[in-house]
């Protein structure tokens, strides 16, 4: 097996791992917030705000790690591909929208909101861009622009390691200010990269 697909299996594994177990911790949220009661709990924060859109912010996203995670092992073209692609764009719909909302109640407020709103907002444009230009027959546009969705939907494991890691540095509020705009930032430049050297 050569030394490129090895490390394409890898990543891919690495990458499924980490979007399965975010997926849970978002699950995990959106069963336990309602009845939390310790304050140091971030999640407390979400009692008081619409649970529609926090229900749909976490389990969207939850939905979008998995989809997105059964993308990287299906074959494009395919009819699992296409099935899996439709459940992966109403999950970054509910996400998206969910998202847009709580940002206007981000911690730190609009310094992180700004970011959060931003995110969600190329989020699901990229998402439908990618659906339009396969619609039209452009799956060269609709791979890249699906991957520069998958990008942001991986902004939910960014920012989940990326926090502990600034936190070794700098204060807290600090580091949840970087990484509010980092955690997808990075993983946008990353793809765009990518992109350009693969000429996909």
């Amino acid at each position: 097996m050569a030394k490129s697909t090895i490390a394409s299996t890898a990543w891919r594994l690495v990458l499924s791992f980490l979007s399965l177990a975010i997926a849970g911790y978002g699950i995990y949220i959106l069963i336990q917030y309602p009845s939390m009661t310790d304050s140091a709990d971030f999640a407390v924060k979400f009692q008081g705000l619409n649970p529609f859109f926090v229900q749909s912010h976490f389990l969207g996203g939850a939905l979008a790690l998995i989809t997105a995670c059964f993308q990287l092992w299906s074959k494009p073209g395919g009819a699992c591909h296409k099935f899996i692609g439709y459940a992966y764009v109403i999950s970054v719909s509910m996400a998206a929208v969910g998202g847009c909302y709580l940002a206007c109640y981000s911690y730190l407020g609009w310094s992180t909101g700004a970011a959060f709103l931003t995110l969600d907002v190329l989020w699901i444009f990229s998402t439908f861009y990618g659906i339009f230009s396969a619609l039209k027959g452009n799956q060269q546009a609709h791979r890249r622009w699906m991957m520069r969705s998958i990008a942001m939907t991986f902004a939910a494991i960014s920012l989940r390691l990326q926090i502990p890691l600034l936190m070794l540095f700098i204060d807290g509020e600090l580091a949840y200010l970087i990484v509010a705009w980092g955690c997808w930032i990075i993983n946008l430049i990353f793809v765009e990269i990518y992109l350009r050297r693969k000429k996909y």
